[in-house]
């Protein structure tokens, strides 16, 4: 029984340990779609959803950007295992964001703060006009290339420290939801056509998600500790 309790135990230790999971900031734009929509499977005027997660620890590059007026996290050369964004989804999008493999040199997807006046956001995803695909498809199933919002928090300017910091640490201050605020949200597509969406509110979540295992890293702990148990529990009847 003993060693039942003492394998159980080591199984959770170990699931706990492999679901080790990354803190994560999420913005999340409610837009109203154009008048032009209905062209790529969107429905004129009504609301969808466009949600940018991002690593919450992404770590300072050589192309980063920071001082007293602004912050930028960038994810610009394919050397660098640096992908910043882990999802870009919502009810506007299809499919699953992959990271773009143009070309180095270039921001293949970044995070921009400027202030000037107050807060502007530019959070984007892009693949440099390449129409290299982001994984990311409309409603009717046409390829997305670039997808691009910036927004305007109307909160008061606040100092920026002119040393790195991470999206953790800056944004959880912001976190919360942002109502009628000016900007827009813009699709290009591989067909060269685009969209412009009006953003209506941001919301801004900061935190580290519940962690989840992998299938596959789950299967081989608890076959590593039913091995343990069916040894501990031959051991037992031989004595």
């Amino acid at each position: 029984m003993k060693s039942l309790l003492r394998c159980t135990a080591l199984l959770a230790l170990l699931l706990g340990l492999t679901a080790a999971a990354r803190a994560q900031v999420t913005f999340t734009f409610t837009t109203t779609a154009p008048g032009n929509a209905s062209a790529y499977g969107y429905t004129d005027g009504a609301s969808y959803t466009f949600a940018f997660t991002m690593v919450g620890d992404y770590p300072e590059n050589p192309d980063a950007f920071y001082s007293s007026g602004g912050h930028y996290w960038v994810d610009e050369s394919l050397s660098r295992d640096d992908n910043i964004f882990t999802a870009i989804n919502g009810s506007g999008l299809a499919g699953a964001y992959v990271r773009p493999t143009y070309s180095d040199e270039a921001p293949l997807a970044y995070v921009y703060i400027l202030d000037v006046g107050s807060p502007l956001w530019f959070i984007s995803a892009t693949s440099n006009d390449s129409g290299m695909p982001l994984g990311l498809l409309t409603p009717l199933g046409t390829s997305i290339t670039n997808i691009i919002a910036s927004a305007s928090s109307g909160l008061p300017v606040t100092p920026h420290p002119e040393i790195y910091i991470t999206p953790e640490d800056y944004f959880a201050p912001f976190a919360g939801t942002y109502n009628s605020i000016g900007g827009n949200l813009q699709l290009d597509f591989d067909d060269a056509g685009n969209l412009e969406f009006l953003i209506s509110s941001l919301t801004i979540s900061v935190g580290t998600p519940t962690p989840v295992p992998e299938p596959a890293t789950t299967a081989a702990l608890l076959g590593a500790a039913g091995l343990a148990v069916a040894l501990g529990l031959r051991r037992r009847n031989r004595a």
